[in-house]
């Protein structure tokens, strides 16, 4: 293993769809007439997006009475604060909490990597290990107990039947029974094996669900099976690995750490343990494969510490925005009371986008947060949301760019093995089902998935069979424009259905804002996002002339 080893930043992934090429590109159309005009369009539209979210969550509003006792005591100019979303307030009551806990965590953990090579490997492990375990405990209490006993079977089942073709099946019959176990039983109780044992259900710790975070241990424990049958595989295949992997001495790119094997002795029960409860990525990732994360470990990985400064202070910027929101736009409040009264289209347009852009935001900060606190601790992962909600207009690049690393498993451990791109439409299909499951139990998170489904089916024609045939057409950027328009249209209501105010909430707000007597609204709506997507088409073919380009 070689000793503080280069570091190869995500961004330069070898991956297809990530190297850097030279693409064909078209001359910048900045600084034409038309675009000129759609600067005019943006700088008469946003202002007034801003100022109709600000106005109707007013405390001059007629709707505030029916949710204001949803809102908290705020700390900017005098707000109220619209904390009323779970997530939100819990990461914001423990946030400063889990500073503390990260400084701690890193400032002991850089001291063992100071440490001569193969002893800090070594000892970082056992202190990740260690750390995890108190932390965890003071978290979940005697259910630590639990998870133990889920991760040993699913070691076992791995350990057991080793490169068997049942190693993948069991593996996620396995996983997949424990989401459904975990919803239905909730966590189960000690007391339903025996009595005796009720006092353990009552020592249960600061969250006591802990079966709502396990759902990242599922993904790690196959991550995990899965890497090792394909270890076993190609070792069966090559008797040379296991050289190869020893002749390495560099730090690989991304692409390699996640596809190459380990040596088969890497995937003991420690590093198993090690990996999973690693403490900063195990609340909410982003999601690291097996492969990758004890590749780091072994290699030392150092990370420039500009990288890592830089990155918390975009991660300070993103909070401080957030802040701003929730203390301005009160959408969350207002959609759970349902406080729509003389709501015009324009206004539930606003409330359909601010929610969606709240939900995002608050996501971003969490998992720049963790990933920011791994950064740190010298391990790197991908980046969840590498684009903007609003700089989307397909739906599949729009899935790829909300949560890139859970995509990236997606890809590795179900599309890739289903058959990839021979069967799109299918294996996307299987795809969406696991996540909507994986997510949360509920209706909602079904149609959500069956929404999506639905929607992919067009853009995957148009991409695999149409655009080829018109793209030279004068008229293609336009016509595309109009098929991007739609899909951002179903994208906002398919995440509304999914992840804000449900199938029967979407249809009220849609129902209300393209009815036949606001066609001139919402006709000029969609001229707009028409307009929005030919900046979007821009920005692609400057990421191509930069040769930054991101295959979304």
């Amino acid at each position: 293993m070689a000793g503080n080893a280069e570091y190869i930043p995500l961004d330069k992934m070898s991956s297809s769809a990530e190297t850097v090429h030279k693409f064909k590109t078209n001359p910048p159309r900045w600084k034409t007439p038309e675009f000129y005009f759609y600067y005019f369009i943006f700088i008469i539209t946003i202002p007034q997006m801003f100022r109709r979210a600000i106005k109707f969550s007013s405390p001059d509003n007629v709707n505030y009475p029916k949710y204001k006792n949803l809102l908290s005591d705020g700390w900017m100019f005098g707000r109220k604060v619209d904390d009323s979303d779970g997530q939100t307030k819990q990461f914001r009551d423990f946030a400063f909490i889990l500073l503390y806990v990260l400084i701690t965590h890193v400032a002991i953990s850089r001291v063992i990597q100071a440490l001569p090579q193969n002893t800090s490997v070594k000892y970082r492990k056992i202190y990740s290990l260690i750390f995890s375990t108190i932390f965890l405990s003071v978290l979940y209490g005697t259910s630590l107990i639990k998870i133990l006993i889920l991760l040993s079977i699913n070691y076992y089942i791995a350990k057991r039947f080793g490169k068997s073709k049942w190693n993948p099946i069991l593996t996620w019959i396995f996983n997949v029974s424990i989401l459904f176990l975990n919803d239905y039983f909730k966590g189960y109780k000690f007391s339903a094996l025996w009595s005796g044992l009720e006092f353990l259900d009552k020592r249960n710790g600061l969250m006591p669900r802990w079966d709502i975070n396990y759902n990242y241990c599922v993904l790690r424990s196959i991550s995990f099976n899965m890497d090792y049958y394909w270890c076993l595989k190609n070792k069966e295949e090559s008797k040379d690995v296991e050289e190869k992997i020893i002749e390495d001495q560099g730090m690989k790119e991304y692409k390699e750490r996640v596809k190459d094997s380990l040596l088969e002795s890497d995937y003991s029960f420690f590093n198993f343990l090690v990996y999973i409860l690693y403490v900063p990525l195990y609340l909410a990732g982003p999601i690291i494969t097996f492969n990758d994360f004890i590749y780091q470990i072994n290699h030392r990985n150092s990370l420039p510490i500009k990288k890592t400064l830089l990155y918390a202070a975009r991660f300070v910027a993103v909070v401080i925005l957030f802040e701003w929101t929730i203390h301005y736009m009160y959408v969350n409040a207002i959609i759970r009371r349902r406080a729509y009264e003389n709501f015009t289209p324009f206004d539930y347009c606003m409330l359909a986008y601010f929610s969606l852009n709240n939900v995002w935001l608050k996501l971003l900060i969490i998992w720049r947060f963790f990933r920011l606190w791994a950064l740190a601790d010298n391990i790197d992962t991908v980046e969840n949301m590498n684009r903007c909600m609003t700089n989307n207009y397909s739906l599949a690049g729009f899935w790829r760019a909300w949560h890139t690393s859970y995509n990236k498993w997606n890809i590795r451990y179900i599309y890739i093995p289903l058959g990839g791109n021979k069967n799109p439409i299918i294996n996307n299909a299987v795809v969406f089902m696991f996540v909507a499951i994986w997510h949360d139990i509920s209706l909602k998170l079904l149609e959500w998935c069956w929404l999506i489904i639905l929607f992919l089916i067009p853009e995957t024609i148009c991409t695999k069979f149409i655009n080829k045939r018109i793209q030279h057409w004068k008229s293609y950027r336009y016509i595309k424009s109009v098929g991007a328009a739609a899909n951002m249209i179903m994208m906002v209501g398919a995440n509304m259905v999914g992840y804000v105010i449900g199938f029967d909430g979407v249809k009220e707000i849609f129902g209300e804002v393209f009815a036949f007597k606001h066609i001139i609204f919402y006709s000029y709506m969609y001229f707009c996002i028409m307009v929005a997507t030919q900046i979007m088409f821009e920005i692609r073919e400057e990421e191509k002339r930069r040769n930054i380009y991101k295959k979304y």
